[in-house]
């Protein structure tokens, strides 16, 4: 096992590390799901399946923001692409 040198402030150990990122490996699994499933009944119930593409989209990796913009106002830019 490998850990970070006494005198380190917090003396973590990398396994903290190891559990973060599949935290947000399975955060971020579920919320594609969530998206698919948003997707397909809107789709269904309205006929708009525009909802659908943008989750697949997403989930493929084919999703950016505009370089030219702060970290904020690319978050602003992702929440407004998606509620919108």
């Amino acid at each position: 096992m490998i850990y970070f040198s006494r005198a380190s402030a917090a003396s973590l150990s990398v396994p903290i590390l190891a559990t973060t990122i599949k935290g947000a490996a399975i955060a971020r699994g579920l919320t594609t799901t969530g998206s698919v499933i948003i997707g397909v009944g809107h789709g269904i119930f309205t006929g708009d399946w525009s909802r659908l593409e943008n989750a697949g989209k997403i989930a493929l990796g084919n999703f950016y923001l505009d370089e030219n913009r702060s970290f904020f106002g690319g978050v602003l830019q992702a929440l407004a692409g998606r509620l919108g």
